[in-house]
């Protein structure tokens, strides 16, 4: 199936509902922003950014996803990612596309271990010094805005009061559950099952 036909199959709840039961195709879609080949990793980042924004629980598949295609390759989870970001050849509107995907990601993840996961292997794959030599070099206006957004995230996930209101439209507005919290509701679950 190619990119092309799996974008009209994913435009269908059914199709959706299918691609979501199916991760191997998440994994397949994210393998393919390593291709060599322009186009396909742009229509790639394209039906992520679909599949990621269809429901927020998608976004635990992607992850899931990213763990076991960069695992499988021998690399840290984001590798592909980090792989394009770090290519200063790399096309504006893909860039562009990388860090939305990023940032929509981060923004649906429903906790914090898993949120400072994904931003940790990141860190350590080399974001902040991608970050520092696109900003330091009059990039594209929307990959610098990307940029800015993935900051504001780190800032408001670590409780910076002090961010400008226009960078709230663009965080997480429900507040991420902490491990603690999620180990206490699950307890009193449990509880109320027993009972």
């Amino acid at each position: 199936m190619n990119n092309y036909a799996l974008g009209q199959v994913m435009l269908y709840v059914d199709g959706m509902n299918g691609v979501i039961e199916h991760n191997e195709t998440i994994q397949w879609l994210y393998s393919l922003i390593s291709s060599k080949f322009r186009l396909v990793v742009k229509t790639s980042l394209k039906l992520l950014l679909v599949f990621v924004e269809y429901t927020e629980s998608n976004t635990n598949l992607l992850l899931q996803a990213i763990n076991i295609v960069d695992r499988r390759q021998g690399h840290q989870p984001w590798h592909n990612v980090m792989t394009l970001l770090k290519d200063e050849q790399q096309d504006n509107e893909i860039l562009v596309y990388t860090m939305t995907l990023v940032n929509k990601v981060l923004n649906a993840i429903p906790d914090q271990d898993t949120f400072y996961d994904v931003t940790d292997s990141l860190e350590e794959l080399g974001i902040d010094k991608v970050q520092k030599s696109y900003m330091h070099r009059n990039s594209d206006p929307d990959l610098q805005e990307q940029f800015n957004i993935y900051e504001a995230s780190l800032k408001h996930e670590d409780g910076d009061a002090d961010l400008p209101m226009e960078r709230h439209k663009d965080l997480r507005q429900r507040q991420r559950i902490s491990d603690t919290v999620q180990k206490e509701r699950k307890g009193k679950v449990e509880d109320i099952l027993i009972q």
